[in-house]
C-alpha cells in the first residue's frame, strides 16, 4: 500500500485505548468502527478500537494513554505518514541519528549541529520525525529512547529533548572524540547494528588498509588502486620509501587529512612534511633509519598507518587538485550520483582536503581547462561508473548497509584516474561551496529519502521520485 500523510494528536476527550480516523482509512484497513487494531509506532504498538471521524480530514486522534504507550508527546504537533496494513496501522517514519552529544559546548552536537538540524527539517517536510539519539540516551530495556528533537520556539528553532519510541531506522552520524565516549560508542553501536541489521545504516568507519584489500578483490578496481603497503610489515614498508622519490603515510583510521605524513627522498636525505593546525612542519633526516626512529619516538607513526605512492596529482592554476565524489541511496534503495567536486591544495599542500585549508571548485570547470571538453566529458564518466561499482562492491564484501559513501578520486598529470579512499561519514561543504542549491539540497535529503525506503515508507504518493 501507499502511504498517506496525517496530522497526528492526542485527544484528552478520547476514552482510553481508543483511536479515531476518518472512514475511509477503516476501509483501508478492513475493519469495522469499534474493532481494535495494532498501532505501530516505531518500534513500539499499542492496541486500540477504532472510531470513525470525519471532522477533521486526514487527521488521526489518539488517546492520552495509547499515546504514551507508543511514546509519542502529546505536546509535539506529528504529520506523519500512515501504512495501513491488514488489522494493523503503523505510523511513521521514526528516523534516529545515532550522534555525539557535546553538553559542554556551545553547539549540542558539535560540528554536525546545523546538519543534524538540516536532516530534522527535511524530515519534517515530509512528514516523518528525525532526532538525534546519543549512546546514553538509550533505554533499549524499558522500549524508548530519549531523542533531540528540532522544534520551533518564539526565539527561533531549539532542540529540546524528549521520550520517543526507538526508531524505525538508525542513520548512524557517529563521530565520537577519542576517550570513555569513543569507547562506549562503539559498544552501542555493535548492539545496535546486531538488533536493527539493515535499518542501522553507515555503520563503519572506512578503515584503509581494510579498505585496499576489500578493493584489490575485484578485478577492474585493483587496477585504480595507488601501491599500498601496511606499516607492520616495517622493513618492507622501509624498502618502499627508499625506492620511491615521495610517498605518503596516512593513519588507517585517519581522516580529514589528520595525521597525514609525507616523505620526499633527496639524493643524500629524506624530508618527512606534516600538516599541524594548518602550518606545514618540516624535519630532513640524514637517513631512513634516522627518520623513521624519530616518528615512532614522537608517536606520529604507529601500527596501523599505511603507506602509498605519491600519485602526482594533476595542478590547476599551479595547486594540485584531487576528486570528492557523493554517492548516495534515494527512494529506491539504489545507488545515486550526487555530485562531483575538485578540491584544490596550495601550491605546497600535503593535502587538499578542506579541513587542512583546501577550496573547491567545479570539476568539470578544471578537467576542461586542463584536457579538454571531450576529454573532460570521458574522465567524469569514467569516474562515475567508478564510484557505483566501488560502492556495490564494498557493500557486497563487508555485508553492511550504506547509505552515502564519499569517494576520493585522484587524477595524475598523465589523465589516470586513482582511487585514493572512502569515507562512511561525509561532509557537506564542498558542494555547499560550488552549488548549484538543488545538489546541497539533494545531499542532504537522500539520507531520509533512503531510511523512509529502509522504514516500508518509499512508495511515495504520485509515484515521487525524490523529496526534492
Amino acid at each position: 500500500m501507499i502511504p498517506e500523510n496525517f496530522a497526528i494528536r492526542v485527544d484528552a476527550s478520547l476514552a482510553p485505548e481508543t483511536c479515531s480516523v476518518p472512514g475511509h482509512l477503516l476501509l483501508a484497513l478492513q475493519v469495522k468502527p469499534d474493532q481494535p487494531v495494532t498501532i505501530f509506532a516505531g518500534n513500539r504498538q499499542a492496541r486500540a478500537n477504532l472510531k470513525e471521524s470525519n471532522f477533521l480530514p486526514q487527521t488521526i486522534s489518539i488517546s492520552p494513554a495509547t499515546a504514551a504507550q507508543l511514546y509519542i508527546p502529546p505536546e509535539l504537533k506529528l504529520d506523519l505518514m500512515v501504512l495501513p496494513g491488514r488489522g494493523t496501522l503503523r505510523l511513521g517514519p521514526f528516523i534516529a541519528i545515532y550522534g555525539y552529544k557535546n553538553l559542554a559546548g556551545r553547539r549540542i552536537f558539535s560540528e554536525q549541529t546545523s546538519y543534524f538540524g538540516k536532516l530534522c527539517q527535511v524530515s519534517r517536510k515530509i512528514h516523518a520525525l528525525t532526532y538525534v539519539v546519543a549512546p546514553e540516551d538509550l533505554n533499549i530495556n524499558a522500549g524508548f529512547t530519549y531523542g533531540h528533537v528540532l522544534e520551533k520556539s518564539a526565539t527561533g528553532l531549539r532542540w529540546t529533548k524528549k521520550a520517543l519510541p526507538l526508531p524505525d531506522v538508525f542513520y548512524d552520524r557517529g563521530l565520537f572524540p577519542k576517550g570513555p565516549h569513543k569507547m562506549t560508542s562503539i559498544k552501542v553501536r555493535r548492539y545496535l547494528r546486531a538488533a536493527w541489521g539493515d535499518k542501522f545504516f553507515n555503520p563503519k568507519f572506512f578503515d584503509k588498509w581494510r579498505t585496499h584489500l576489500w578493493l584489490s578483490e575485484h578485478a577492474v578496481l585493483r587496477r585504480y588502486l595507488p601501491t599500498t603497503v601496511h606499516i607492520q610489515a616495517a622493513e618492507a614498508a622501509k624498502n618502499f620509501i627508499a625506492r620511491h622519490s615521495s610517498v605518503y603515510l596516512k593513519p588507517s583510521g585517519g581522516s580529514s587529512g589528520r595525521g597525514i605524513l609525507r616523505v620526499r627522498r633527496d639524493r643524500n636525505s629524506y624530508t618527512c612534511e606534516y600538516l599541524k593546525k594548518k602550518v606545514i612542519y618540516r624535519s630532513v633526516y640524514g637517513n631512513l633509519d634516522q627518520m623513521w626512529q624519530d616518528l615512532l619516538d614522537k608517536q606520529m607513526l604507529n601500527k596501523k598507518f599505511i603507506v602509498q605512492q605519491d600519485l602526482n596529482l594533476a595542478k590547476y592554476q599551479a595547486r594540485p587538485f584531487d576528486v570528492r565524489v557523493l554517492m548516495q541511496k534515494g527512494l529506491d534503495g539504489k545507488w545515486r550520483l550526487t555530485g562531483m567536486a575538485a578540491r584544490l591544495g596550495g601550491s605546497n599542500a600535503i593535502t587538499t582536503n578542506l579541513h587542512a585549508g583546501g577550496t573547491a571548485q567545479p570539476l568539470e570547470q578544471i578537467l576542461s581547462a586542463l584536457f579538454g571538453a571531450k576529454k573532460a566529458y570521458q574522465m567524469q564518466s569514467e569516474i562515475e561508473h567508478l564510484c557505483f561499482l566501488t560502492c556495490s562492491w564494498v557493500e557486497q564484501v563487508s555485508g553492511l548497509q550504506f547509505g552515502e559513501i564519499a569517494v576520493d578520486v585522484g587524477i595524475d598529470n598523465t589523465g589516470k584516474i586513482w582511487l585514493i579512499e572512502l569515507n562512511a561519514v561525509p561532509g557537506r561543504t564542498v558542494f555547499t561551496k560550488i552549488g548549484p542549491a538543488h545538489l546541497t539540497k539533494q545531499a542532504v535529503s537522500r539520507p531520509i529519502e533512503y531510511a523512509l525506503y529502509l522504514a516500508g515508507f518509499g512508495k511515495m504518493q504520485n509515484n515521487e521520485q525524490e523529496l526534492i
